[in-house]
């Protein structure tokens, strides 16, 4: 809503433990992100070829993995996300039924990193891993580490370790980054 708020068309897919959602990162089904994105596609009000994704936690995975994976996505912001470089990671997605390897060289856009160096959930590791990726593929990128930030900063509903200058500098620089990539 916010994002749409903003002047974007947004679509918000819920990934983990809703409604009939999969339960586990082996249950990956890039299909359904497909299936948004051709939805969004064939929309008249929908205009251009620029489209980003914004994920949290797990949803920044799946989003990562999406935009390596599909050519349609421009803009990548990767809130506190585990890595889908890692070799860990990597092992779960080979061993899902859809038997898929995801790499960070087929990027088509750049990617916001956002992400707090007190994370115990998924570790800050994590994002400087995915910078070291992309950097080494020569993808552009923008990264903030929040200090002493955890998991799920910007989640208002007691579910993590919400805080709020943290959260409002985070979505500030989701939505320069969204206005500099996509508009």
């Amino acid at each position: 809503m916010e994002l749409a708020e903003q002047g974007y068309v947004a679509l918000a897919m819920c990934w983990f433990g809703c409604g009939g959602g999969r339960n586990t990162y082996g249950d990956i089904e890039l299909g359904d992100i497909q299936a948004a994105v051709d939805y969004l596609k064939s929309l008249e009000t929908v205009d251009g070829n620029q489209r980003g994704v914004v994920g949290f936690s797990r949803g920044s995975s799946l989003g990562l993995a999406a935009a390596g994976e599909m050519s349609d996505f421009t803009a990548v912001v990767d809130y506190y996300g585990a890595s889908v470089i890692s070799d860990s990671f990597t092992k779960i997605i080979q061993a899902s039924p859809t038997g898929r390897n995801y790499e960070i060289q087929n990027l088509n856009g750049a990617v916001l990193i956002l992400h707090g160096d007190g994370d115990e959930t998924v570790k800050v590791g994590a994002a400087y891993s995915l910078e070291k990726q992309l950097q080494k593929y020569g993808k552009p990128y923008e990264m903030k580490i929040y200090p002493g930030v955890g998991h799920a900063f910007n989640w208002v509903d007691g579910r993590g370790e919400y805080n709020s200058q943290a959260a409002s500098d985070a979505w500030n620089r989701t939505l320069a980054f969204f206005d500099k990539h996509l508009r």
